[in-house]
């Protein structure tokens, strides 16, 4: 072992039968250093006191935080005793009044910041994660003061982080995701201050079981640095050629077979050999893959540099009213299944080009129809980021790229940097696919960038149902101590039964129609 060092962990604030496997991965990277012989420091929290209520406990802190400990404290009970265990509240003397943020608009909102850390970035992530996935809210007089509760918690957080830091003086500092209140001002101190950080986050490879991943200096949001990483990985030659390709290719087969592979299935409905009624092969049909736009919003890195238009809807206004002429050509949307059950505008709009547009047919998300018969049989392939991109391309369609991704630089795509170099694209009708092997370079990627299995506190998914409801629970085998996958079931359920017993917070989910005007039209 190299000399031994400092690290700092923050454990995510997430109530933690909630969100018990992202314990996990904190718990397990928290007792691997602590074994290798390094000092490590865990800050943990242990009520709503210093902070306020937390991103899953806005309405019973009370009652909650005392679920949290229940469950956390007897995960934190089987850390090794060398672990330095801290709750926040240690740091509640450096806590200031936050101070008052004026916004009228949610660029507004994004430029706040405090310390140095992007607090409204934090606060819009945090809102639009939580379930909501409204784009554009209305910021009413429930809007605000919800995002004000938020953002009034991440200006404690920053000074609890900053305290905890300049206390400890950490060689290292480690965090789960980076994006959201209880998360954002650990990596805005680390870069302010120049100190070394790492985002851990939980990937899917195979089948349903969690892995560790991480991001040493960067968030797990940074196309630009997944990128990077995507060639570092695949030029890594510890791992044959071969088995790399191999690997690359059962990332694309297992995603066609409705198995998850790095994500979770979304085609598992889906009828293969399906096609929308109406198909004419004697016309050039163009299928459209759009994404759900609000996963990727709200995050501070700009990942969107590359995009052709502003929002998918401005792209499909613009394509359809171009070729509204072209009785040759068709256009067929094929809506994400992640937008199946979107009340918003973003999402409810996608229809109205079906029925305004002779030469547009619209295929709902929750639709039957295959998205890799769509895949083979299409002219051509048009994709916003969507890795259904890449996946059409290593299926040897023409395939081009009008957004931002992560493979938007291994050449199995067209990506056009102008409108009039889309239109040209678009009206080759003999436009050739480009080589598509480089797409192995991403599937090898998300089935390989992982720091291995859980080592101590190992983490499997179970599901059962109770009365008739569906229950995921996260359980545990926690090297050394016998009886902990029962007992963290045990923890899980019973916090769960209670917790669906609570009255719920009525989110502000209201949506800035005027944002949509231009659309509506």
């Amino acid at each position: 072992m190299n000399s031994p060092m400092k690290y700092l962990f923050f454990l995510p604030h997430y109530p933690s039968f909630c969100w018990s496997g992202i314990y996990g991965v904190i718990l397990d990277q928290v007792e691997v250093l602590a074994r290798e012989g390094h000092s490590v420091r865990l800050v943990y929290c242990s009520d709503c006191r210093t902070l306020g209520a937390c991103y899953h406990n806005h309405t019973h802190p009370e009652r909650v935080c005392k679920l949290c400990n229940f469950n956390r404290n007897y995960l934190l009970s089987k850390l090794s005793k060398k672990v330095e265990k801290i709750p926040v509240s240690a740091w509640s003397s450096a806590v200031n009044t936050p101070p008052a943020m004026k916004y009228d608009s949610i660029d507004d909102i994004l430029k706040l910041q405090y310390k140095g850390v992007h607090i409204g970035y934090a606060a819009m992530s945090t809102y639009i994660s939580y379930g909501v996935r409204n784009l554009y809210p209305l910021l009413d007089d429930p809007f605000r003061a919800y995002l004000n509760a938020l953002l009034d918690r991440c200006c404690r957080y920053t000074d609890v982080v900053e305290a905890a830091i300049a206390d400890y003086q950490p060689d290292s500092v480690g965090l789960f995701n980076a994006r959201l209140v209880d998360d954002r001002p650990v990596v805005d101190i680390c870069r302010r201050e120049g100190i070394d950080f790492t985002c851990y986050e939980h990937r899917f490879i195979l089948g349903n079981q969690p892995r560790k991943t991480s991001y040493h200096n960067t968030t797990p949001h940074n196309e630009a640095d997944v990128r990077k990483r995507i060639e570092e990985i695949w030029n890594d030659p510890s791992a044959p050629m071969d088995d790399r390709i191999a690997l690359g290719k059962s990332f694309f087969e297992n995603r066609r077979n409705a198995i998850a592979a790095g994500d979770k299935v979304y085609t598992g409905d889906q009828k293969t050999g399906l096609l929308p009624e109406g198909w004419d092969k004697s016309k050039h049909n163009i299928v459209i893959f759009n994404s759900s736009e609000d996963e990727m919003s709200y995050v501070l890195e700009d990942n969107q540099a590359g995009a052709l238009f502003p929002t998918q809807l401005d792209g499909f206004d613009y394509l359809f009213k171009k070729f509204k002429d072209r009785d040759d050509i068709h256009f067929y949307i094929r809506v994400h299944p992640n937008l199946k059950n979107i009340p918003y505008l973003y999402s409810t709009l996608l229809p109205k080009y079906g029925e305004k547009y002779d030469n547009v047919t619209v295929i709902p998300g929750d639709s039957p129809i295959s998205t890799y018969s769509l895949i083979d049989v299409a002219d051509k392939v048009l994709v916003f980021g969507s890795t259904a991109g890449a996946e059409a391309a290593y299926a040897g369609r023409p395939t081009i790229l009008v957004a931002g991704s992560v493979y938007t630089d291994l050449g199995i795509c067209y990506v056009p940097r102008t409108v009039e170099e889309l239109e040209e694209l678009l009206l080759d009708k003999d436009l050739p696919a480009k080589d598509g092997s480089g797409a192995l370079k991403m599937g090898y990627y998300y089935l390989r960038t992982y720091d291995g299995d859980f080592q101590y506190f190992k983490v499997e998914n179970k599901y059962y149902s109770i009365l008739g409801k569906p229950l995921r629970i996260q359980r545990f085998d926690i090297d050394g101590h016998k009886g902990t996958k029962w007992r963290t079931c045990f923890n899980q359920t019973l916090c769960k039964i209670f917790y669906e017993t609570l009255p719920k917070i009525e989110l502000p989910v209201k949506e800035d129609v005027a944002k949509y005007e231009k659309y509506l039209k």
